[in-house]
C-alpha cells in the first residue's frame, strides 16, 4: 500500500515553489547531504544530491520495492557514481518521503522523519502537520 507498483523512471523538472520548502535528508556516517521539494504531491529529490550507490539494508524493504528502485536508479543513471557517494544527475520525483530517503540511504528509512526543513530540526511530517492546521512556521 505504500509503493506505488507503476515507478516511472523519467527524470522530472521542478520549478522552485514558494509553497513548499526545501527539505534536508543528512547521513553523517556516510556524508550525505540530499535536498528535496514537494512538487504536484510528489517528493522531488533534487539533481546534485547524494545518495549511496550501494544498498545496505537487510533484505528487500518491500518484494519490488525501495531496494529494486534504488538498482534501478543506479543502473538507469538517476545515480551516477562520484567518489564513494552517488549523485543525482537530475531532479526525480518519487511516490513517498521514505522510498526517497531509503533509496538516499541505501537502506530503510522512515523518511516523514529523516527529511528536515532546511535550516531547521522541523521534520517533514511536523511540517505536513502544521500545514494541514494551518499553523505558520
Amino acid at each position: 500500500a505504500f509503493v506505488n507498483k507503476a515507478v516511472t523512471l523519467t527524470p522530472v523538472r521542478t520549478e522552485t515553489s514558494a509553497i513548499s520548502p526545501t527539505f534536508v535528508l543528512t547521513n553523517k556516517k556516510h556524508g550525505i547531504v540530499a535536498r528535496a521539494r514537494l512538487s504536484d504531491g510528489r517528493f522531488v529529490v533534487l539533481k546534485g544530491s547524494q545518495a549511496r550507490t550501494t544498498w545496505e539494508g537487510k533484505g528487500n524493504s518491500f518484494v519490488g520495492g525501495y531496494q529494486s528502485l534504488h538498482a534501478r536508479l543506479v543502473t538507469n543513471g538517476v545515480i551516477e557514481k562520484s567518489g564513494a557517494l552517488g549523485l543525482f544527475t537530475s531532479d526525480y520525483a518519487f511516490d513517498s518521503p521514505s522510498a526517497a530517503a531509503a533509496v538516499c540511504h541505501g537502506r530503510s528509512a522512515n523518511g516523514r522523519l529523516d527529511w528536515k526543513v532546511e535550516g531547521s530540526e522541523l521534520s517533514y511530517e511536523a511540517w505536513e502537520a502544521s500545514e494541514i492546521t494551518g499553523e505558520s512556521q
